[in-house]
């Protein structure tokens, strides 16, 4: 445990009389504001933690036992059993203060969830003062996984605002618009509203945030441009505050223009956070989004195209690393782009390597899949280069990921459908795994090793055709590494009969260049060749990217961004096409382009339907985020509905209806496939038919 966590054990002062919690007292909301908006930017993210904790601590002293600080230390602690521990030891220290029951409940779900139920239920009970008791429920126990509960949750927030009608703090209010109906949560925020009227704006500005988006979700479609007007108003007045030239300032304006739909002020702001704070996080993003958005992906190039991408994408992140030295992101797209260039040197890719591992962990504060040190072992296997130092770098990329995995399955709450893919993404990781060190092995002469190996695979039983094509083709290199050809030979065939359909990789079809190498090696001939490959099939592999929902559609009203009311039972005797997405969703971003050409082409049939539903928690970037990129198609509000049909929502996806309004298909994902259309268009044509 850290020393900024034991300054915390030794607090003492007078307990204070107990408080409805409805939102922060003004001096602990300042010094919260002071604390988030601490310079932590330029410094390794466990370094900027302990800098944070330590001010939590100190805040603490000044103001014993106060919920909201509770809270943001338990949040800023790092790992869920840190935290746990955490909480029972402040609960032990203080036990006449109930309070830490909350927090020790709070750290508790996710461990023993029945039991922080059991918790909370007993302080709403016994201490009726802790009204957060009320949204911990709503939001952590009945809003998600094994104990969702809609019904609960909106009674439990119903509760909250009986005693707290306009509370001026973030979370409240984000529970109020997941939960509450229109009417009650537009009475809640005309309050909030009213009562900032007369408070400092320098405290304020994540509550006018959050109340914003309340007001969206509160207001019909029809009514937006209206609200815009008035954000555009607030943010007149914004303009002018003593705070204005301040980082988080800027920051907070940014995304009220964004709410606004107002493009002019948005790049305005924009540029002057990149001008006054070139090295911060914000400037960083700023930049790197502006860049991503004038260099788009080249999703269907070729070679030299993907090239030139990967030139430009070099040169700019490499003039970035100057400005972010410490970033290992940056670095990461850097050297990423460098690998996949033809003129790179072995040396440039061995130092390189080298030098974002040592960046990396002393700032790992991201994570990808595949883990990096895996991407790093690979490009040191293709370049030939720090071949020694692959089985480490495998080991060290694996065990950091499978405690991650390992950690999530731990949670009690998940769903068995996230339970389920999480168990995929852990057979995943093995046989990537695999793959390297088989590289490695044959790569090095020492093929021994290459039976512990099998026999891990061996234990795997993925239930997907894909990943059974990928298993087969892991043990087929396995068998070969062995010495074992004929074996890998028909292996690999079988994981290409497995295969689901799809694009071409741009570096070849390397199962197929695996199947014509080892014919050619045991001195197969063309006319045995047709025989050995006249094999038809699987049914299921046409089927292997769709997905049978488990839960039905629900019969729905919901309104578009036009004020138009679109219901299920009117759209019968259709097939319906529905595209799930976010404004902050890289995927469908990248899908958007393709959609509109499909609805394009769809939306004159008479016996198809084209719609989107949109699941963005602030609705108000919504309508710009349309009108920016000239999309047309129709978007349906929809982020209820959707939490009714899927219990974790992962998108993009696209949903097909059939004519009687049943779900039939989910597709999830998108990799920028160049048959991507003709793919929906075949699936909906099955649709159309019955199938």
């Amino acid at each position: 445990m850290s020393r900024f966590l034991r300054l915390v054990f030794v607090l003492a002062g007078a307990i204070p009389a107990l408080h409805t919690q409805c939102e922060p007292s003004l001096p602990v909301r300042e010094i919260l504001e002071k604390i988030r908006a601490a310079d932590t930017d330029n410094i390794p993210y466990k370094e900027g933690e302990a800098v944070r904790m330590k001010m939590y601590a100190e805040a603490l002293t000044a103001h014993p036992h106060d919920y909201f600080v509770l809270r943001m230390m338990l949040i800023t602690t790092g790992e869920k059993d840190d935290a746990l521990a955490w909480a029972k030891s402040m609960r032990e220290k203080y036990p006449q203060q109930p309070v830490y029951d909350l927090i020790y409940a709070q750290a508790l779900v996710g461990r023993d969830t029945p039991a922080a139920q059991g918790m909370l239920e007993g302080l709403k009970a016994s201490h009726p003062e802790l009204t957060r008791a009320h949204l911990v429920l709503a939001d952590s126990i009945f809003g998600y996984g094994s104990h969702k509960d809609r019904g609960r949750a909106r009674t439990e927030v119903e509760e909250f605002v009986k005693a707290c009608p306009a509370p001026l703090d973030t979370s409240p209010l984000r529970s109020i618009g997941a939960n509450l109906p229109r009417e009650q949560a537009m009475a809640v925020a005309a309050g909030v509203r009213k009562r900032l009227a007369g408070m400092p704006d320098s405290a304020m500005t994540g509550v006018w945030g959050a109340l914003w988006a309340l007001e969206f979700k509160a207001r019909p479609p029809a009514e937006h441009p209206a609200l815009r007007m008035q954000i555009e108003s607030d943010l007149a007045h914004f303009e002018q505050a003593p705070e204005r030239n301040q980082l988080r300032w800027l920051t907070f304006l940014r995304g009220g223009y964004e709410s606004a739909g107002d493009q002019d002020s948005l790049k305005r702001i924009s540029a002057e956070i990149v001008t006054r704070y070139p090295r911060s996080e914000a400037a960083k993003q700023e930049t790197s989004d502006r860049w991503r958005k004038d260099h788009k992906y080249p999703a269907n190039a070729d070679k030299a195209q993907m090239e030139v991408y990967r030139r430009a994408e070099a040169e700019q992140y490499g003039a970035w690393r100057k400005i972010w030295p410490e970033d290992s992101l940056i670095y990461n797209v850097l050297f990423s782009a460098l690998v996949e260039l033809p003129d790179t040197k072995a040396g440039q890719v061995a130092r390189m390597g080298n030098e974002l591992m040592a960046l990396y962990r002393k700032n790992p504060n991201w994570y990808g899949s595949p883990p990096l040190e895996f991407r790093v072992a690979d490009a040191y296997l293709k370049f030939k280069v720090n071949i020694d130092e692959v089985p480490a770098l495998v080991k060290e990329g694996g065990d950091a990921a499978g405690k991650r995995l390992r950690e999530e399955l731990a949670d009690d709450q998940i769903p068995e459908e996230m339970r389920t893919t999480l168990a995929e993404s852990a057979d995943s990781l093995k046989m990537e795994r695999a793959r390297i060190l088989l590289t490695y092995y044959a790569d090095a002469k020492q093929t021994e090793a290459a039976g512990a190996i099998e026999s891990e695979l061996a234990s795997l039983k993925p239930s997907k055709l894909g990943a059974q094509s990928t298993l087969l083709e892991r043990q087929a290199q396995a068998a070969e590494v062995l010495g074992r050809k004929l074996d890998a030979l028909v292996t690999y065939r079988a994981a290409l009969y497995l295969r689901p359909p799809g694009p071409t990789p741009r570096d070849g079809d390397k199962l197929q260049e695996n199947i014509d190498r080892l014919w050619k090696e045991l001195g197969g001939t063309p006319a045995a060749w047709s025989l050995f490959a006249a094999k038809t099939k699987p049914t299921e592999v046409s089927d292997s990217r769709w997905e049978r929902p488990r839960n039905p559609l629900p019969m729905f009203s919901l309104s578009d961004l036009e004020g138009k009311t679109w219901k299920l039972a009117s759209l019968e005797g259709k097939a319906v096409l529905i595209n799930l997405w976010a404004t902050w969703c890289g995927p469908c971003r990248a899908e958007h382009p393709e959609f509109q050409k499909l609805y394009e082409k769809l939306k004159e049939r008479a016996d198809v339907i084209v719609i989107s539903f949109n699941v963005d928690d602030d609705l108000g970037k919504v309508a710009p985020y349309m009108k920016e990129n000239k999309y047309t198609f129709p978007v349906l509000l929809a982020r209820e509905l959707v939490d009714q049909v899927v219990p974790v929502i992962a998108i993009p996806q696209n949903w097909f209806v059939d004519t009687k309004g049943q779900l039939q298909w989910l597709q999830e994902g998108y990799g920028g496939d160049p048959h991507w259309q003709d793919m929906i268009l075949a699936k909906l044509d099955e649709v159309l038919k019955g199938k």
